[in-house]
């Protein structure tokens, strides 16, 4: 089986899955070793195609500032 890029093959369900969060896998294969884990302090969700998406945890984090109506 030939998974494509953020995907490897589960045999238990016989089908390509997401590359779990944090790693990232930008070639194609079957292999969950082609998921390659993200530099420290970096994450990434699960399924991510290429390095890029490896993003520093305070930068994905957002801030919402609350806003009051008189």
């Amino acid at each position: 089986i030939e998974c494509p890029t953020g995907k490897f093959y589960k045999t238990s369900t016989s089908a390509c899955t997401d590359c779990d969060k944090n790693t990232y896998k930008d070639t194609t294969g079957d292999e969950k070793s082609l998921c390659v884990q993200c530099d420290s302090g970096k994450t990434s969700p699960a399924g991510s195609k290429r390095k890029n998406d490896c993003t520093s945890s305070t930068a994905t984090s957002l801030f919402v500032s609350p806003v009051f109506t008189t």
